[in-house]
């Protein structure tokens, strides 16, 4: 089994951390690969190199979530949803903010749109991790008609008003808008959310991307434990600003919690849902969706006191006996 060059520096790494010889690493790699079907970010996230094998298979894995995916969320109405167009009609009560879409939308309209704004947002159609996502700033921008034409060349037809943020949201990182994302499973019309988390970013860019910092909440809102980027870097408090993760608290997640609730059931032919959620001062906002949501962000333990590591002994707890037809499903 061949090792790549992404997968050997994520193995070095493990080894430093650990102590452990490197050819230790990779044919502990080897091994649980093939026995659990998993890949190395679910290897380093899941801790696969200290975990006993009692343990081992309640953990949600690549091969795992991609039989839940199949199985749980229509396809054809997965695209509606992520269709942010489509996505805003249908959630309207609870998006918040004024859009347009430059498709239907002349020069004019636009120009009407940004005026007396300072920025606004720009959004493909379907995004994902931030992608296709710019802030436009539109105060004192005395050439509109090129700006206008760009976004209508680069795809990004969807523009909105930019959206404020809790003051605490603020002072953890106030160069961005940063989201609150729930992960929610429907059975039986009843709706689980199985993992909470605020994700920022370094600082650097004005955009959530893929370059975040994730951090795990409890339902109160509280920030349990470190912040955690994609490459496995730890953080006790955000880069730029230093303000401490652990111990702030995220205020409206009761509310927030009902949105995800009522949205997860308009859709039932789509399951398995990430919500990312805007939390202003007074209310949320709803701002998208995910229907391949990133399950590697509520089983990182290098998170620290996580509420529930373990994703996929959760998972079969509220599937019940449909976990043997997703199991057995090629």
């Amino acid at each position: 089994m061949r090792i790549t060059n992404d997968e050997l520096e994520t193995l070095k790494s493990i080894s430093l951390t650990n102590d452990v010889k490197l050819r230790k690493v990779k044919r502990d790699y080897k091994k649980n690969k093939k026995k659990y079907k998993l890949d190395i970010n679910d290897y380093r996230k899941c801790n696969y190199i200290n975990l006993s094998e009692d343990v081992k298979d309640d953990f949600l894995t690549k091969d795992k979530y991609n039989k839940l995916i199949r199985y749980l969320n229509n396809d054809s109405y997965s695209k509606a949803l992520e269709n942010k167009n489509m996505f805003y009609q249908l959630f309207d009560k609870y998006i918040g903010r004024n859009y347009i879409d430059l498709r239907i939308s002349s020069f004019n309209e636009f120009k009407k749109f940004v005026e007396n704004k300072n920025s606004v947002i720009a959004k493909r159609i379907v995004t994902c991790d931030g992608e296709g996502i710019n802030r436009i700033i539109v105060k004192g921008n005395n050439n509109l008609k090129s700006t206008y034409k760009y976004l209508l060349k680069n795809k990004q037809f969807i523009i909105e008003e930019e959206l404020s943020q809790a003051n605490i949201l603020n002072k953890i990182n106030p160069y961005t808008l940063n989201v609150v994302r729930f992960t929610t499973l429907l059975k039986d019309g009843r709706v689980y959310i199985i993992g909470s988390s605020l994700i920022t970013n370094n600082g650097d860019e004005d955009i959530i991307t893929s370059n975040n910092i994730v951090m795990d909440l409890d339902e109160k809102g509280n920030i349990i434990g470190n912040g955690v980027s994609k490459d496995g870097k730890v953080y006790t408090k955000h880069p730029r600003t230093k303000v401490k993760f652990a111990g702030q608290v995220i205020p409206n997640m009761k509310r927030a919690m009902k949105i995800v609730s009522i949205a997860s059931r308009q859709v039932p032919e789509v399951r398995f849902i990430g919500w990312d959620i805007a939390i202003e001062e007074h209310k949320v906002v709803l701002i998208g969706c995910n229907t391949k949501p990133n399950y590697g962000y509520h089983q990182d333990y290098l998170l620290g006191n996580m509420t529930n590591p373990g994703l996929y002994h959760s998972i079969k707890a509220i599937l019940g006996k449909e976990i043997d037809n997703i199991e057995n499903n090629k």
